[in-house]
């Protein structure tokens, strides 16, 4: 199934819900927020299936910043879902993005599992010396 998040707070929130709209986006399958609200995002990744797609005007509309954004995408990951952008630069290939974005996300879990905790600094060394 096709799901779709938009948050509004733009100029351009005509455009996303018409894209969205005319991707497929059911009216009842579409989740929105205002400005700095994630309970409608919240409630889209909870609703999202095995096999379900989830649709984004823009990737930068879906969140905050670039962990975030991969924090959501291995979210949809773990859940069996897709995500699918449908402008810019990454709507192109939208099923590489969100692979991408798969892969980033267990490259950053993988590489903060091997780095030590922070009081493990070297203060200890350097005290010693």
């Amino acid at each position: 199934m096709l799901y779709g998040y938009m948050r509004r707070g733009s100029g351009a929130d005509a455009r996303q819900l018409a894209a969205l709209c005319n991707a497929g986006v059911k009216e009842h399958r579409l989740y929105e927020d205002q400005d700095r609200g994630r309970e409608g995002l919240e409630a889209c990744l909870e609703a999202i299936g095995p096999g379900d797609t989830l649709l984004v005007w823009q990737l930068g509309r879906l969140g905050r910043d670039l962990r975030d954004r991969i924090h959501i995408a291995d979210r949809l990951a773990a859940r069996g879902a897709q995500l699918r952008v449908l402008s810019g630069r990454a709507a192109a290939d939208g099923p590489l993005m969100s692979e991408l974005l798969a892969a980033l996300a267990e490259f950053e879990r993988d590489f903060y599992a091997e780095v030590p905790p922070p009081e493990n600094d070297g203060r200890a060394q350097a005290q010693a010396l």
